[in-house]
């Protein structure tokens, strides 16, 4: 699946690091039925802002002079989420 994404090798440690996060919000532990974020944060999980993974998405350029009939967001893949807070990560194709 990464060989035919012809992605970079680069995203393949980002790609790892994405599997992780989702299994640890939606496996269920067989003897408590709780996922492993549930038993180490202690609170339930949201996974209402899951997306598709490797998904086309647009990303909004911050450029400053962006002419009248420039494109104002770039073309980006779907990557994984932020660690730190709910956000998600974009690989830019430009």
């Amino acid at each position: 699946m990464l060989k035919d994404s012809k992605l970079d090798e680069k995203i393949w440690v980002q790609e790892i690091d994405t599997g992780v996060f989702i299994i640890n919000r939606s496996l269920l532990r067989n003897n408590c039925n709780k996922t492993p974020y549930e038993l180490c944060k202690g609170k339930p999980v949201n996974v209402k802002y899951f997306r598709i993974f490797k998904r086309k998405c647009y990303i909004k350029r911050e450029d400053k002079k962006l002419g009248k009939f420039e494109s104002c967001v770039d073309e980006a893949i779907f990557d994984g989420y932020s660690r730190k807070r709910k956000a998600y990560k974009c690989y830019n194709i430009r």
